[in-house]
């Protein structure tokens, strides 16, 4: 058995779906199934069933993934603990965020696990929230930034801020030169939303806002991330809603609009996420760092 059987496995498993298991691994499909089928023959059971319409579990697959998630994981952390040692690091930690949420918070945790750790080093990378969610199961990041409501089973997480969703219009809007609207208003619009596939929960928040309002949206356009839901704003596609924290990244083009009532005061969540059971003790380093800056923001009087 092969790291790669293992991890197309994963991928698949938290997917069950080939072609978006293929992407992630930058894979063409053809090569993902034969993975598949080589690690069925090693193992001598499904781990599969296959149809048209759907890709599902087995019983054998559903026992054989925490193992599989634990393997890589420990394979992960070996690798990056033997490169760490070759260029003299004492360690290295991975950490996945989100390009729209609030960077103030990840900036400040960071920077003071640095000087208490200037020997740690650290790798940031670009990964939108189910991609974090999947990397650390696998052990490829120790640490996830990330925006809730999302599905995180088996995962630790501490919230790090809240932020009121925001109508973004196009500049050239009726309702742009306003300091605060009502969402009824915007019941007639074509809104461009975040794909449901890829973020059910957010989405169905998303929805639960309008409906607080008195209306189901009329969604004309998805996007996967929130980043082009903006641009797509921004090209006269529709209009949108999106936590206020997207509207640091200034975007020409859109007004984002706070929202009157009910509406303005449901949240989404910035948090950090990682493996409760990770035995490496900078991990544990980092999240004594997130507590501390919750803890001194807290503290300090508004």
């Amino acid at each position: 058995m092969e790291f790669r059987h293992l991890r197309a496995f994963v991928a698949l498993a938290e997917t069950l779906h080939f072609g978006r298991a293929a992407e992630r691994l930058h894979l063409s499909q053809p090569p993902l199934s034969r993975q598949i089928r080589q690690l069925e023959t090693l193992l001598g059971v499904k781990l599969f069933t296959r149809s048209t319409q759907r890709v599902a579990l087995t019983e054998a697959g559903r026992a054989f993934l925490p193992e599989a998630r634990t393997a890589l994981a420990q394979v992960e952390r070996a690798m990056r603990a033997a490169r760490a040692s070759g260029r003299g690091e004492e360690h290295r930690l991975e950490i996945g965020y989100l390009a729209t949420i609030d960077h103030g918070p990840v900036a400040q945790i960071i920077s003071a696990f640095r000087t208490e750790h200037p020997r740690t080093a650290i790798a940031l990378s670009h990964m939108v929230s189910l991609e974090q969610i999947a990397a650390l199961r696998d052990g490829r990041i120790d640490i996830g930034f990330v925006r809730l409501p999302l599905a995180h089973r088996g995962l630790a997480c501490l919230t790090i801020d809240r932020h009121p969703f925001v109508a973004v219009l196009p500049a050239t809007h009726r309702l742009a030169r306003g300091k605060r609207i009502d969402l009824a208003e915007l019941s007639d619009e074509e809104f461009i939303t975040i794909a449901a596939h890829m973020h059910p929960t957010f989405h169905a928040v998303m929805l639960g806002v309008c409906r607080a309002a008195g209306f189901t949206p009329r969604i004309v356009h998805e996007s996967e991330q929130l980043q082009n839901v903006v641009v797509m704003v921004a090209s006269g596609l529709g209009i949108g809603l999106v936590p206020a924290s997207v509207a640091a990244f200034k975007t020409p083009g859109v007004v984002f609009q706070a929202l009157k009532g009910t509406p303005g005061e449901v949240t989404v969540e910035s948090a950090v996420l990682w493996r409760p059971h990770d035995p490496s003790p900078i991990v544990a380093e980092f999240v004594a760092c997130v507590r501390n800056y919750l803890a001194s923001r807290t503290a300090t009087p508004n």
